[in-house]
Parts: C-alpha cells; structure tokens; sequence
C-alpha cells in the first residue's frame, strides 16, 4: 500500500512538473465590423498560422490555444480588402481583444478592385488624411521615459516637443500647448492630468491608466470637421470594454503609485462588461504609512476609471468615467496657506444604434469638471468649471465610395472663478479681487463630412466645423479638405487644409479691469476682453510617405500656419518695449488675467518633418523622428519677432528589441533606447547692466524670445522582463530617465549676490521601478 501511496504522489509530482513546464497558450477573439458604417461582418475568415475560424453573425470570432508571443493575424472576406495585424503580442494573463475593421472594396463596371492589405500604422479615423498618428497601449508601455503616460509618449512623434521635464505639456510644431484638445470616447474632457495650471492642457502626472485605455488617435495639424475648440492638435482617446467573458485582474506598483484594476462578464449569458481602475500616489501612500516625512513639499494624488458596456442586438450603451484628485500642501506654510492642486472628472452615456447596415446613430450625455487651487503669499486663485454636453452623430455609408458624418454638440458651462491679489495701499496690504464671477455660458457646434473615394487610388475628405459662444456672441466657421491620393502600393501624397480656432480659458475673457461709474455714481465692472473674436489658425501641410517593404515607413510632411486675430496687448508702446507691448498669447501655457487684450495679433508656424520607421517586426523596432520649424508672432508694437516655443529642431532615436527567454522561451527580455536633441526653450534676454543697477533680473522685451537656452539633450533607457505563466503574467521593468544625468536649463535670472546669470536645471538622472502582476 505504501509503495502504491509513493507511485501515485511521484506520478502526481510528474503531472506538475509537466503542467508547470507547458508552454501557456491564450485565447484572441473579437468583433469585425465595416469601417463606415460600424455594421457587424460575418463570414470574414480569420487566419493565425494554422489555427482558422470564421466570424458569426454579429462579427465576433474566436481563436483558441495561442501560445504566448507575437503573432500575425489575417482578416479576409469576400467583396472587402483585407486587413493584416502583424507581430501583435499575446501575454500568458489576459486574452487578447480584438476590434477589426473591414474596408468594402470598390467596384468599376462590375470588376472588383483590390487594394494592397492593410499596413502598419494605419489611421483609426476614416475621415483623416494627414498629419495623424495611431497609438496603442503597448507602444506606450515600450517607450522609454513614458511612465505609462500617453502624452509624454507622443514627445517621440514628429512635430512635437516639451517645455519642462516635470510636465507633460506638448508642445505641436511651435504653437503653445494650451492649443491641445483632450477627448475622450468621442467627446471633449478637461485636461486629464495631476497638478495641472489653469488654462493648461498638461500637468504634471497623468491621470490616465494604460489599465483602461484602448488603440487612440493624435493629431498635428489640419484634423477632420469632426473636432472643434482645437488649435494645435488633438488628443483622441478612447476606454476599452472589459472582457465579457473572464474575469481578470491586475496589480501594479511603481514610482507613479499603487494601481490595481479588475474586470469581467456582468453574465456568463450576456456580451455585458465592466471594466474598473483605481491608483494612489506611491509618495502620499509611503506618507501617511509614516515611513517618509517630507519638509517642504506634500505632494499627493489618486485617479479612478471604470466603463460599463452593455450591448444589444442594434444598439450598444457604454457609461464610463474617470477623474482625479491632486493636492500639494507647503508644510512650512500650512497653518495659514491653503494647498495647491487640482482636480477634474468626466463620465458620459453613449448611446450607439445601429440603423441599418449602411448607418448608424451615436447619442452621447456627458458631464465633466474641474477645479484649480494655486495660492502663494501674493495671491489665491480657485477655479471651478462645470460642463454639461449633449453630442450627436449620424454617420451614414451611401456605398463602398461615399460616406457622409454630420454631428451636433451642446455645451452648457458653468463657472466659479475667484482670483484675489495683494497689492499695497496707502501703505497697507491689501487683497483685491481681479476677477470674480459665477455664471454659465454655452458652446454650440456643428459639422459635416464627406468621404468621397473616388477609386482604390484617391480619397477626398472634406467639411466644415461652425462653433458658437453666447457668452460675447462670436462664432467661427472653418472649412477642412484632405486629400490622400496612393500612387501606387509603396507611394502616397497626403494634403490637408483647413481652419482651425481654440478658445482661450474663460478668465482670460472674464478678469475684470476695474469699475465705471455714470452721471448716478453707479459703478459697472469692466471685462475688457470679454467680447473678443474667438482666436484662429489657417493649417496647409503637404505629405509623401513611402513604405519599401511591409516593416518600414518613410513619412515626410511640410506644413504652414498662420494664426490671426491672436490676443494682444492693448499698450502698443514701440519705441520702449515693454512685457505689455511684446506680449500675445501665441507665447502662454494658461490663462492671462491681469491685461486688457485686443485681437490683432498674428503668427505663423512653418517647418519641415521626416519620420523613418521599422515598426516591430523580427523584434526589434526603430523609430527616428526630426523636426525643424520656426514659429513667430507679432504683438501690438507690429514688430515680428520669434515665438517663445519656435525651439527650432527636434531630433528622436528610439530603439528596442526582445528576446524570448527561459527553457521553453516563454518569458520576454525588453530593452528600449531613447536619444533625443533639441533647440532650447526661448527666453526673453537678461539686460545685465540694469540688472545690476536694479538689483534683480531686468528682461530686454525690445528681443523678447530671440534668445535661447543651450540645446536640449537627454537620453533614457528601459529594460523589462515579463515571466509568463499560466493564467498569470508579472512584468518587471526598470526605466532611466536622462541616464547621462545631463544638465538641460529650464530658466535663468540674475543673482545678486553673485552678480551674474545663474541657470535653474530640469530633472536629473531619475530611476523608476515598476511591477506588474496580471492574472
């Protein structure tokens, strides 16, 4: 009997053993649906190495024991083009969830033609033509210096560039990052990041998980009808849905903080998901555990996103949400300064109907907020913003070469804005109130497009945007054409025009200029600015790429823009330059509230772009991106002079390659490069010799920005390795920002006590750890 026991536990043992040292294999499936009218295709072939399937009747399809790699994918019916996703990574963790669109092919004379399949780097958005670039998660995992961050990874793309390491702000060909537009499932969000500025669209940390995020969409310049309130570029994001068939799970830990995220079926009966993430700040947590005290600074933070998605025969409907919670307390201070910070949340109801297979109807309400603390000895601001939107599309498919998409969107914004200065008196201190208003105003806007291709070589897309603002009663009208025009399947020339507006951030309207009495001794506030025309940018950008084999891209673009009815000041004072008679806000990150404005400045942005790319194939990938541009403006003087973000080159190396490693090559070595040079930030020059004289730093305003900091130069590295295990996965990884610890100057001023010009640095050398725990 006893030997009978060992047998069994030694076959048992065995069993483990073998189990343990089996190769863990994964599950891919998905949906496969027409890229006009979002209808679900059936009868599409899906084919991985020698595992076949076929999509059901409402598109979905599914692939079983995938072994854990990277894989290529080929999606093919019938009366479509066929569609490629290539060397996509499955993990041992998650199943991987895929949303595959289909393209009709044309038809001429009843001859079907073929267009080549489809290649990496492909848009998302049917209606774009130029000057877009797709993202997905694990891109934003690879980079290096990312921090999971999608903002700080698109710093890698062409035509962008940054102001301050400790921000993620973005700066698009020369124009100032407050020019961005932050969408999210298809409507307009606040600016989703940690200790952001008002009137900024960046911050300091991210808001926004990795955990929850699907393939997104960023673009830099000329963008479709479709988007409004954008002037630089915009930022397209969208939630994934949760799995619908297995409950999975993740925890992560990390330099940014402690995350954990879950989802899963509502029902095992039902396509119902939710999908949930919650972080906390590794720095506030290590606070309040007592194991750091810190002196000065008390930074904490935590953000939340969750979607629910329920989906029905024709319609689906997704609630999703997410916000954030940033405070920084001064502890030298703290007994009587309030804390700096900010916070924002958006959630939203999409309503998708599906109206026949050419057409569908997308409803969405939104609500979206946020507020701003920044206080110091001299001053307190508090800005609380509400938005209530209610955005419709209707997009309809005529056949395979005309699709039309009209959409209508109603913003109802309310608003609290307090801004109190000190200012001295008849000798006493004083605090006064610079701006004081509560009240609400509404954004209306309005579009239309039409795809038109012409044949499997030109596709015309054109439109127009209208937007309008009750608050002054200014309204915009902006036109948009693109054209993408194939030579043939290695060559295509893009071209893309159009007129593009941003508003400025409502105090900059609102911050009041004093009282007006009449004849009565009645007093009326004065909001000079508040009538202003809305600002606006003329984008024309001329593209070629050419790809020379399936791996590889060659993507050049040229562009120009000219900004007009730009807010300047109203002191036009030339023969003394001044802050005042230099200023426009081409050249600010957030609101202005303490000058009276007139709307007749003007820039331009001009410049040339190259991109060279090996997307990851064969593990490895490259991608090198240079930039060279210069912006300009002129303020109320009419004198042209440099723009402060005109930094005038960009240059970016990045490199990665993977190995698979381990007995059964089951795990994977990452490591990642990234090089990148650039002009430095614009300043305006120190007048040393009044300087001084006076005793602090004197700018020389008559050459304001024309002089620059030394050029910009920093180098990061990543390495990660992920252990695949079944039904589990942990990923370590390491990133390096600014390896060679280089010193990049952010400011400068002159010291007194030393008399001369000292410099203020950006980040040094920063190591970052993160763990990663999927099961």
């Amino acid at each position: 009997m006893n030997k009978i026991a060992v047998l069994l536990t030694i076959l048992y043992c065995l069993f483990l053993l073998a189990s343990h040292a089996q190769t863990p294999t994964q599950i891919i499936k998905g949906q496969v649906t027409d890229s006009e009218s979002g209808y679900p295709i059936e009868n599409v072939n899906v084919t991985l190495d020698n595992h076949i399937t076929i999509s059901d009747t409402k598109g979905y399809f599914l692939l079983e024991n995938i072994t854990v790699g990277r894989h290529s994918i080929k999606f093919s019916r019938i009366g479509y083009e066929s569609n490629i996703i290539r060397d996509i990574l499955v993990g041992s963790a998650k199943e991987l969830v895929l949303n595959i669109k289909l393209t009709e092919q044309i038809k001429v004379l009843d001859e079907v033609v073929v267009r080549p399949q489809e290649e990496y780097g492909s848009a998302h958005n049917e209606m774009a033509t130029v000057s877009l670039r797709s993202f997905s998660v694990e891109q934003t995992k690879r980079y290096p210096a990312t921090w999971g961050d999608p903002a700080r990874m698109a710093l890698s793309f062409a035509g962008t560039s940054n102001i301050d390491d400790s921000s993620n702000e973005i700066v698009i060909r020369g124009n100032s990052p407050k020019g961005l537009l932050w969408r999210m499932n298809g409507v307009e969000i606040p600016s989703p990041n940690h200790f952001t500025s008002v009137g900024a669209s960046g911050g300091g940390i991210s808001a926004l998980s990795i955990n929850v995020l699907g393939n997104s969409d960023f673009y830099t310049g000329a963008f479709p009808a479709e988007f409004g309130n954008a002037s630089s570029g915009v930022f397209d994001l969208t939630m994934r849905n949760g799995n619908s068939d297995k409950r999975e799970s993740s925890i992560q830990l990390g330099f940014q903080g402690l995350e954990a995220s879950t989802e899963g079926p509502f029902s095992s009966k039902t396509k119902a998901s939710y999908l949930l993430n919650y972080r906390y700040s590794t720095l506030g947590l290590v606070q309040k555990l007592g194991i750091v005290n810190l002196i000065y600074e008390k930074p904490t933070y935590q953000d939340l996103a969750f979607k629910i998605f329920i989906p029905f025969s024709k319609t689906t409907i997704s609630l999703w949400g997410l916000g954030g919670l940033s405070a920084n307390e001064n502890a030298q201070f703290a007994s009587y300064l309030p804390k700096n910070g900010s916070n924002f949340y958006a959630t939203g109801l999409n309503i998708v109907s599906l109206i026949n297979d050419n057409a569908y109807w997308e409803n969405i309400i939104s609500s979206s907020g946020s507020e701003t603390n920044e206080n110091d000895i001299v001053s307190s601001r508090n800005y609380t913003y509400g938005f209530l939107r209610y955005s419709s599309r209707l997009n309809l498919k005529l056949d395979a070469q005309h699709t039309f998409r009209m959409g209508l969107i109603i913003s109802h914004n309310t608003y609290n804005l307090l801004d109190k200065r000190l200012y001295v008196i008849d000798k006493t201190p004083t605090y006064l109130y610079i701006l004081k208003d509560k009240n609400s105003t509404q954004l209306l806007q309005s579009y239309f497009q039409w795809k038109y291709r012409l044949n499997t070589k030109v596709t015309l897309n054109t439109g127009v945007h209208f937007m309008y603002l009750t608050l002054n009663k200014q309204y915009s009208i902006e036109p948009r054409l693109g054209l993408r025009w194939q030579l043939d399947n290695t060559k295509t020339i893009n071209l893309g025009i159009g007129v593009h507006s941003r508003l400025e951030a409502l105090p900059t309207y609102l911050s009041s200029r004093g009282y007006t009495a009449n004849s009565n001794g009645d007093t009326t506030l004065v909001q000079s600015n508040r009538n202003l025309p809305i600002p606006k940018s003329a984008h024309f950008i001329i593209g070629y790429e050419y790809r020379p084999s399936d791996s590889w891209r060659i993507n050049s673009e040229a562009y120009y823009q000219y900004h007009y009815q730009a807010f300047v000041s109203t002191i036009s004072t030339s023969s003394a330059p001044s802050y005042e008679s230099t200023y426009s806000t081409l050249n600010d990150v957030g609101a202005n509230l303490t000058s009276a404005l007139q709307s007749i400045g003007t820039g331009k942005s001009y410049g040339i772009e190259l991109t060279i790319e090996k997307f990851l194939t064969n593990s490895f990938y490259l991608l090198n991106t240079t930039s060279i541009y210069k912006s300009t403006y002129v303020a109320s003087d009419g004198i042209e002079r440099t723009g402060r973000f005109s930094s005038n080159f960009v240059e970016n190396i990045l490199a990665g390659k993977e190995w698979k490693v381990g007995k059964l090559k089951k795990n994977m070595l990452n490591i990642n490069l990234k090089v990148t040079w650039a002009g430095g930030l614009r300043v305006p020059p120190i007048d040393l010799v009044e300087s001084e004289k006076k005793g602090y730093t004197i700018y020389d305003y008559k050459n304001a920005y024309e002089h620059h900091l030394p050029n910009f130069f920093r180098t990061d590295y990543r390495i990660s390795y992920v252990i695949n295990k079944r039904k589990k996965s942990s990923t370590f990884s390491l990133d390096l920002n600014n390896i060679t610890d280089h010193k990049n100057p952010l400011s400068y001023n002159y010291s007194p006590n030393s008399k001369k010009i000292v410099y203020v640095y950006q980040l040094g050398l920063i190591p970052v750890f993160n763990y990663r725990l999927e099961f």
